[in-house]
């Protein structure tokens, strides 16, 4: 006991120096170090609250932080970005462009040394809603032969909800219908895009609708000849005649459901009167579509060229000594006196009576029974064709002479 009294103060002593070699010894181990951390996401608060209000954030100046931390060696060692928290409070903030603290916690063992922000500017707007149209969008081709006659969106437009300066950007609601080899009719649901004036989508905005139904109707078409149609006419009907007629242009293009096309062949005008003819020339005529079937271009206007052909009548003069002996045997029939035409009164259209000539028409005398000499003998006309009438002839008789034909 009296050994112990003794030498306490030695026994202290050496404790004291222990403790401290101890600690110099850890410290070399585990010492007191810092480090940076970077890229540490700022994260909003109360954002619900915001949105109560009517209220969203449409931009944070700065979305990231770094800052510089300090603790032992062991404890910065596992230590990374996601065991640090940067956050904003927006739950009381207003419409506009408000700055913010950033509140930074870290775990109790680091301490933190140096941050690279304190606040951040927060822009907030009002929530608004928007109507907008929807456009449709044609992408492929369609079949040969068939054409696009229309499409219909239902509905036609949609409820945009966003900041007001996003719903501001949104110009049209977009759908893109493929038309690829399509032949007929089709409808399909079809999602939908806001986009701005340029055709970009623009993000940040919710839509009241994720599609819509879109239905295009599909046409076949084909060019089909032109054919003029008359409408019944006895007034000048037996003194005009159309010699030439046409219609131009002689091909319409015309469409409809492949089944309506199909059956066309032919498209008639309406029924052109002839009491509206008085002359050559061009007249305007419309076209008499089928049920169902329409024209591709229906500002194409359409005219008949008409060249008349009008009955009249006109005198052809033949010589006397072209007329001809009939049953005459060895015998032939010469004209005797001071005639020496015969002329025939005709009757028919003028570019029949134009081709006409002399030649074309035979004046007879049958000598059957008839004795030889001075005799006045009744003529017969044949005449060319039976588009010509002979109204009348004169004379209808010949003093000729019957005599032998030494030929």
């Amino acid at each position: 006991m009296k050994l112990l009294k003794h030498n306490w103060q030695w026994k202290v002593t050496s404790l004291i120096i222990g403790i401290l070699m101890w600690s110099y010894i850890t410290a070399g181990v585990n010492p007191t170090q810092s480090t940076t951390l970077s890229d540490i996401p700022i994260r909003a608060i109360n954002q619900d609250v915001l949105e109560e209000k009517g209220l969203k954030i449409t931009e944070m100046e700065i979305r990231q932080v770094s800052m510089r931390i300090m603790g032992k060696r062991n404890d910065l060692g596992s230590l990374d970005r996601n065991y640090v928290i940067a956050t904003v409070d927006v739950g009381s903030l207003k419409e506009g462009v408000q700055s913010v603290p950033i509140h930074y916690n870290a775990p109790a063992n680091v301490f933190i040394n140096e941050m690279s922000s304190s606040q951040v500017q927060v822009h907030v707007e009002r929530v608004v809603t928007k109507s907008r149209n929807v456009v449709v969008r044609e992408s492929g081709s369609l079949a040969d032969n068939f054409v696009l006659r229309g499409v219909a969106a239902t509905p036609q437009t949609v409820q945009v909800t966003g900041p007001r300066s996003y719903v501001e950007k949104v110009a049209n609601i977009l759908v893109t219908l493929n038309l690829s080899g399509l032949t007929a009719d089709t409808s399909a649901n079809l999602q939908v895009h806001p986009v701005d004036e340029s055709g970009n989508v623009v993000e940040g905005v919710e839509l009241s609708l994720s599609s819509v139904n879109v239905a295009a109707s599909i046409d076949k078409q084909k060019e089909v000849p032109v054919q003029l149609q008359w409408a019944p006419s006895k007034d000048n009907a037996e003194k005009i005649r159309i010699s030439q007629s046409s219609v131009t242009p002689n091909t319409v293009l015309v469409m409809g459901k492949a089944a309506d096309i199909d059956k066309v062949t032919v498209i008639k005008t309406q029924p052109l009167d002839m009491k509206t003819i008085t002359k050559d020339g061009l007249y305007p005529v419309t076209l008499s579509y089928p049920e169902g079937v329409t024209p591709v271009n229906d500002k194409l206007t359409y005219k008949a060229q008409i060249t008349l052909d009008v009955l009249e009548e006109r005198v052809m003069k033949i010589s006397v000594d072209a007329i001809q002996s009939k049953n005459a045997g060895a015998r032939k029939a010469q004209p005797a006196g001071d005639v020496k035409e015969i002329q025939l009164k005709l009757e028919g259209y003028k570019m029949v009576l134009d081709g006409l000539h002399a030649s074309d028409f035979l004046v007879s005398a049958d000598l059957r029974g008839v004795e030889n000499g001075l005799r006045v003998l009744p003529l017969e006309v044949k005449l060319p064709n039976e588009d010509v009438l002979l109204k009348e002839y004169s004379p209808n008789q010949l003093l000729m002479n019957v005599v032998a034909d030494n030929r």
